[in-house]
């Protein structure tokens, strides 16, 4: 073994490490939302306000499911907000499973141990660098926590007809 592969392994050791304090972290956070007036305020409206569901359903169309898009949520290595936002679209998922369905994120400040929390919660993490530019071509819900100006110009432009923002 050479020095180069044992620097390797202890990157590699911290990282897993580091994932498996920041997975107890979002645990926690999400316990820690659930539990919280806004998020009990939410799931209320979401389950019991028949212009909503009406709404999602005229949305969803023949589909069975929103797709959920992240962009700019930040790291949860090194902000609370980001564990924060990141729980309330997690419990949005577990609660609303019947119409949630895969969950794709991208930050190009994700940390090699957020990808790897994010992998282990079911998230698909996008690779590419899209700019907020994605077409949506099904349902979609963008959340976008801390967008820039720009990124939000970026998605609506990419969007700005009536078939997509229907």
């Amino acid at each position: 073994m050479n020095c180069g592969d044992n620097l390797e392994s202890n990157a590699d050791f911290h990282i897993q490490d580091e994932a498996k304090r920041l997975l107890k972290e979002v645990e926690l956070m999400m316990k820690n939302v659930e539990n919280s007036e806004f998020y009990a305020g939410m799931r209320l409206d979401l389950e019991q306000n028949e212009a909503i569901q009406k709404h999602f359903f005229r949305l969803l169309g023949s589909h069975s499911h929103v797709q959920v898009v992240i962009y700019g949520l930040g790291s949860i290595e090194y902000s609370f907000s980001s564990q924060f936002q990141l729980a309330v679209v997690l419990l949005l998922k577990r609660d609303f499973s019947n119409w949630i369905g895969n969950i794709e994120i991208y930050d190009p400040v994700m940390s090699p141990s957020d990808i790897t929390v994010f992998k282990e919660l079911g998230l698909e993490v996008l690779t590419v660098d899209e700019n907020c530019k994605r077409k949506a071509q099904r349902p979609t819900l963008f959340y976008m926590p801390s967008p820039y100006y720009y990124l939000i110009g970026n998605l609506l432009g990419a969007n700005w007809s009536s078939s997509c923002l229907n």
